[in-house]
């Protein structure tokens, strides 16, 4: 019964040494460890806009299944990273039948060209004939 006590006792005192460190730090303040500063880019500045996309052919199975070769050109002097690629087919007509994302979980070196080969884009509609791809998000990256 004694260790059991002990056991409870000490338990009470972590939780409340605990409350009391929590309550120290300012409301809407974290822990030291987490106020590291974060590498800052301006807002103005997405990591997107510095990614290209280029359409290598159209896939023969573009029927129902887009799967496309496409190449990524980084044009920044940072590493970006898992670039999100939105495609939107278009019919012959020239009007809208679809659209699918997919991310290309690669990394971009600065001013580098990367070529991503079979990327599934799922089930388009029969009668998409051209494809428009742009990337619209992108985290930044760092050497390995």
């Amino acid at each position: 019964m004694g260790l059991l006590k002990t056991v409870v006792v000490g338990t009470g005192l972590l939780f409340v040494g605990l409350l009391v460190l929590g309550a120290a730090v300012e409301p809407g303040q974290k822990a030291s460890a987490q106020n590291a500063a974060p590498t800052v880019i301006p807002e103005s500045w997405r990591l997107a806009d510095h990614l290209s996309v280029e359409i290598q052919g159209r896939s023969s199975r573009m029927s129902s299944v887009a799967v496309l070769t496409v190449k990524i050109k980084n044009s920044a002097d940072v590493w970006l990273k898992d670039a999100t690629i939105l495609c939107e087919f278009y019919g012959q007509s020239g009007t809208k039948v679809g659209e699918a994302k997919r991310t290309a979980y690669r990394e971009f070196q600065p001013k580098k060209t990367v070529t991503v080969r079979d990327l599934n884009f799922g089930f388009v509609d029969q009668e998409a004939q051209r494809v428009g791809c742009r990337v619209t998000s992108a985290e930044l990256g760092s050497p390995v």
